[in-house]
């Protein structure tokens, strides 16, 4: 099952933007902070409790030097807490987070390879084999 959520926000100096996220033990997630406007370099941190102990973190790892925490697998149930800071600049940015609760291939290659239709790659599902059939549609960015 894949869930997904946006959220946007506005980023200056100091500032810090927190968002709680209810995962359950095993629970895969990607959690992306992509630019939205003016130069922004945006960062993410991963808590599992309110005492900042922190389980993941990203400035670089979506394209274009936006953040992105890929394939974490929560230890734990229970609350987790996301801070968004910056790295650098100022601006917007939307975080994007997608939540899948068994085996899933998340799209790891942001070189470029299947940047066009010539190339590009076979979804797989829910551990399953390549499909030319689509039963339900999601943006994984």
């Amino acid at each position: 099952h894949l869930s997904k959520a946006e959220v946007d926000g506005y980023i200056e100096g100091a500032d810090e933007d927190w968002f709680t996220l209810a995962l359950n033990a095993g629970e895969r997630v990607q959690i992306t902070a992509w630019r939205t406007s003016e130069d922004l370099n945006p960062h993410l941190t991963l808590f599992f409790d309110p005492n900042e102990n922190s389980v993941a973190a990203n400035q670089t790892g979506a394209p274009e030097n936006n953040a992105r925490i890929e394939d974490y697998v929560a230890e734990q149930t229970g609350t987790h807490y996301l801070k968004v800071k910056r790295q650098s600049n100022t601006g917007n940015y939307l975080v994007q987070f997608l939540k899948h609760s068994g085996d899933f291939l998340w799209e790891t290659d942001d070189s470029g390879i299947n940047g066009n239709i010539a190339n590009a790659e076979w979804m797989e599902a829910y551990g399953g084999a390549p499909t030319t059939s689509v039963t339900s549609t999601a943006y994984l960015g």
